[in-house]
């Protein structure tokens, strides 16, 4: 019988001794490492390509005073502990001051994903009710006013020169020249930073719910600190590390897991370039030892790297299906915990040395781990890239929980679990329902202003809620089997209210019903039933379909537009068990019931219309 609970190991530093808060925990490295390298990032010039660009860097004494200059320059423009600031930009070396600026005043920082449609930005600009908006340049600052108009009067400072913003035009670099550069406030600044008690609001970051409506989950600096610090136990990144840090800083695996930990033991963060396309190059050039990154780019490189040596002639072909074999059978004996014979361990040593270098020269040739998280990694990817000698990590976790809960342990991974809790955290799995539940220093306060949901998500025992259905093995490794709540992950790590979608459907008369699909995939695709289809059918246009679809989901995120389209041959119902009594789909069902429309929205990877015959037997 499976395990119903599992509690992760002790934190190493004893309560004492571990940082009170976020400025803390980096001025840990800034006090041990002055000198030490803590970011770099590609000084892009104005006029002229990315590839004329520069590196740049601060060390962690330049980091600090750039935090200080910019963070009194805030408290001049008056904030103020308690006051909410919003952040919303593309992550680069200026979103991570504004951050611990802000911080070390007692603000709370709200970040917005710049991608979101200006409506939702408006929506949780006015949900937030911000002393301040830190913007990244005129672009995001006119998505802004879209979205919210003439109601717009926060004043709004620039990490590049605005044009002009209500209240304020100045820049993050303005702030921080005409700000009080005497030792004095200096030292009363870093006093009162380091001061700030743990159990203080430290961010705001909305997540989506079932329903379609962001949430804003409340984060304290204790929250975030110990999941970075259970990270960094776990995963044990230290000083020497490179950490190519890839995704947004609006989302907290990233923000927290990645930058702040790696920060905080003394280790160097790369800002890599915007565009996925550069970052194959940006790896080569970087050389990191670690990666934290969602299922999507792991695959992209997976399908990269079996293009590359489908092509290569058939001598090297073999070559690299020979070593990727040797690879798979000692990490299958590294799982079944048996030892590997000689010849297997001399067979692996010619393979990484000879055949598999220049694929460890590709990712910079120092690489220790990929750490995946955000969405589930198909446990193949995993499998093909530890045949290749390359270490990949799967965790788990929630932005209510700061993010982490549990992960893979070096030498220790499983693929298709998501590992064991990290230190000081409880899972528990609900024996009625399955549901995963969570308990630990890392979970949140609760969603701002909404009480009656919070009730529901943290019981009276303090168990984290997640919506998440899920299994322990005798090790106590989480496994993830399902889902309770109605949300869809796609590979990117982005979730998709799949019933809001299906109700801005449902307002075309050419729709009778649809049905979301699209977990684990890059983008969502649509089964629909068009008004008056009868059991059977024939040929049907699905190009108007895809207009009707583009057309309806014009004004949501692009990550929330269905990409493909199916039809299906009849309706759907509650005698088959596709719909429930309510008329909501059950998706799991409605995807077993018609697998070639599924087909067909998997395995088309183009956008655009296309023609499909639908088939002429129901299935029930």
């Amino acid at each position: 019988m499976s395990p119903q609970s599992a509690t992760g190991e002790p934190l190493r530093e004893s309560p004492g001794d571990r940082p009170r808060n976020l400025l803390e925990l980096i001025h840990h490295s800034v006090r041990r490492w002055p000198d030490h390298e803590a970011i770099r990032w590609r000084q892009v010039p104005a006029e002229g390509p990315v590839a004329a660009s520069a590196w740049k860097s601060w060390t962690f004494a330049e980091l600090w005073d750039q935090v200080r200059a910019v963070s009194l320059g805030l408290r001049g423009l008056g904030l103020v502990e308690g006051d909410r600031v919003v952040i919303l930009g593309r992550s680069r070396p200026e979103w991570l001051v504004a951050d611990l600026a802000c911080l070390a005043l007692g603000a709370v920082t709200c970040p917005i994903q710049p991608s979101e449609p200006p409506a939702r930005i408006a929506s949780q600009l006015r949900r937030l009710a911000p002393r301040l908006v830190i913007v990244e340049n005129d672009h995001l600052l006119h998505r802004l006013r879209r979205g919210t108009g003439e109601a717009f009067d926060v004043p709004a400072v620039g990490m590049e020169p605005l044009a002009g913003s209500p209240g304020h035009a100045d820049s993050l670099a303005q702030l921080a020249a005409a700000a009080d550069r005497s030792p004095e406030a200096a030292r009363t600044w870093e006093a009162e930073a380091l001061a700030i008690d743990p159990s203080r609001l430290a961010t705001i970051v909305h997540t989506m719910a079932d329903d379609g409506e962001p949430r804003g989950a409340m984060l304290t600096h204790g929250n975030v600190v110990h999941s970075c610090m259970a990270a960094t136990q776990a995963v044990p990144i230290s000083m020497p590390d490179v950490l190519l840090s890839v995704l947004p800083l609006s989302h907290m695996f990233e923000r927290g897991c990645g930058v702040i930990a790696s920060l905080g033991v003394g280790a160097t963060v790369v800002f890599a370039d915007h565009s996925m396309e550069r970052w194959a190059s940006e790896m080569a050039a970087v050389r990191p030892t670690v990666m934290c990154c969602v299922p999507a780019f792991y695959q992209e490189f997976e399908d990269r790297i079996r293009s590359r040596a489908a092509g290569r002639p058939a001598y090297a072909r073999g070559l690299f299906r020979w070593a990727a074999g040797v690879g798979r059978r000692c990490d299958t004996l590294r799982e079944e915990e048996r030892r590997m014979p000689l010849r297997l361990r001399l067979q692996w040593a010619f393979a990484r040395r000879v055949v598999l270098s220049a694929v460890h020269r590709a990712f910079g040739g120092r690489l220790r781990w990929f750490i995946s998280g955000g969405a589930p990694l198909p446990a193949e990817t995993g499998r093909f890239f530890a045949s290749l000698g390359i270490t990949m990590l799967e965790g788990y976790g929630l932005t209510e929980a700061a993010p982490l809960l549990t992960v893979n342990r070096p030498g220790e991974q499983r693929f298709g679990s998501v590992g064991p809790p990290i230190p000081e955290t409880e899972i528990r799995i609900a024996p009625d329902t399955e549901e995963v539940l969570a308990r630990g220093p890392q979970v949140m306060l609760g969603y701002l202003d909404l009480p009656a949901v919070n009730e529901r998500m943290i019981d009276a025992d303090g168990w984290l809620h997640t919506g998440d259905r899920g299994a322990l093995d005798a090790s106590g490794r989480l496994r993830i089997t399902g889902r309770i709540k109605d949300l869809i992950v796609l590979a990117t790590g982005k979730k998709v209210a799949p019933a809001a979608i299906e109700r801005c459907l449902l307002g075309s008369p050419l729709i009778a019903q649809a049905v979301v699909v699209g977990d684990a995939q890059d983008a969502i695709g649509v089964l629909i039933v068009p008004t008056g289809v009868e059991d059977g059918g024939g040929e049907v246009d699905v190009g108007q379909m895809h207009r009707e679809v583009e057309r309806l989901t014009s004004e949501l995120a692009a990550y929330e537009r269905p990409r493909r389209v199916a039809l299906l041959p009849r309706r759907l119902s509650v005698e088959a068990g596709e719909l429930a009594p309510d008329g909501s789909p059950r998706r799991e069902a409605v995807v077993a019931h018609f697998p070639e429309a599924v087909a067909a929205l998997i395995g088309s990877q183009e956008a655009g219309p296309r023609r499909t015959v639908i088939s002429r037997r129901p299935r029930a």
